[in-house]
């Protein structure tokens, strides 16, 4: 709109230096402009409109500055600026170590054994489909959580960060599972 150009070019001019006869390009006989090249146009664009108009906001501040501010909830969005996102749901992760809770439904006998020799080293976190990230800022370790999830599709990942299938023979797999050697796959 007009308003808009006008205050853009307001803007601009205001951080003209006066010169005297020529003009800012340092055209004509006698000009002795400021603006002698593409780079110092481009210089003096920099400093007069666009880092004083295009700033990263700070959350903080006192002014929610959408779109990269926006209602918070957990460790995104800008709390202080925007408020709470009211969208959310708690919810408690309670999970237990996979060792001991595959001993104690399975009935395996002698696991632990295994267990301290080879640790695959389970970790977990909430992946949010609306947030295009995980919501907890660090992976989790067989620990009861409680945190504040949006609205959405989420999903529990679960993955091992320790290659442990040289560190188990087919032999103990096959006590402790009852599944035979043969069933396995290679390795």
């Amino acid at each position: 709109t007009y308003r808009v150009e006008a205050s853009v070019m307001d803007s601009i001019i205001s951080k003209l230096p006066t010169t005297g006869s020529g003009g800012y390009f340092n055209s004509g006989i006698g000009a002795t402009g400021v603006l002698s090249s593409a780079a110092d146009f481009y210089s003096f664009m920099s400093a007069a409109l666009i880092q004083p108009v295009f700033t990263s906001p700070v959350c903080g501040d006192g002014t929610c500055d959408s779109p990269l501010e926006y209602a918070g909830f957990g460790r995104f969005g800008c709390i202080s600026d925007c408020g709470r996102y009211t969208n959310v749901t708690t919810l408690t992760v309670s999970l237990l170590e996979f060792y001991k809770n595959s001993t104690a439904t399975n009935g395996w006998t002698g696991v632990t054994g295994m267990v301290r020799s080879s640790d695959p080293a389970f970790r977990w976190n909430i992946w949010s489909d609306t947030m295009q990230a995980y919501l907890l800022a660090t992976d989790q370790v067989g620990a009861t959580v409680t945190v504040e999830v949006p609205d959405g599709q989420l999903s529990l990942r679960l993955y091992q960060t320790v290659k442990v299938s040289e560190t188990v023979d087919a032999q103990s797999i096959e006590d402790f599972t009852s599944a035979r050697s043969t069933s396995l796959p290679t390795r």
